[in-house]
């Protein structure tokens, strides 16, 4: 009796209580990251690409390249806390963050973000002193 409420205890925890029992990556983790259309920031003419799809799963690289024109804050909060990142490189050098909210380009260079999308959904980015000069884009994950 014992062991049989220890197995449907143990059975309710596994597929009733676990953390990822919806969750369907779509895409192929074990890959190479794939790169994605670079964005870059051009303070005259805008984000060189506004809108991206992405699939859960999937390992990307996305390379981010500021004019360096003027200081960018480049923010996507919301995609931010949705994605896992393996890491963030900038000038050969690796962060390994748990998360971040947005990236400072201070100057002219480059930021590779490597990351794995975990949610769905249409995540905004920015640069919120820009927008109305149309800084903004559109990442939708599938």
């Amino acid at each position: 009796m014992l062991r049989s409420l220890l197995i449907i205890i143990s059975l309710y925890g596994f597929f009733g209580l676990g953390k990822f029992n919806n969750v369907n990556a779509a895409g192929q983790i074990t890959k190479r990251a794939e790169r994605l259309e670079e964005i870059r920031i051009d303070g005259a003419e805008g984000f060189s690409v506004s809108e991206i799809d992405l699939e859960t799963g999937t390992f990307y690289r996305l390379r981010i390249t500021s004019d360096g024109k003027d200081e960018y804050f480049f923010s996507a909060p919301n995609f931010f806390n949705s994605i896992w990142f393996d890491q963030i490189v900038i000038n050969d050098l690796e962060i390994k963050p748990t998360g971040i909210y947005g990236l400072e380009f201070d100057d002219k260079g480059s930021i590779d973000l490597f990351f794995v999308p975990i949610k769905t959904g249409k995540f905004k980015f920015s640069i919120p002193a820009l927008e109305h000069s149309g800084f903004v884009g559109q990442i939708t994950v599938r």
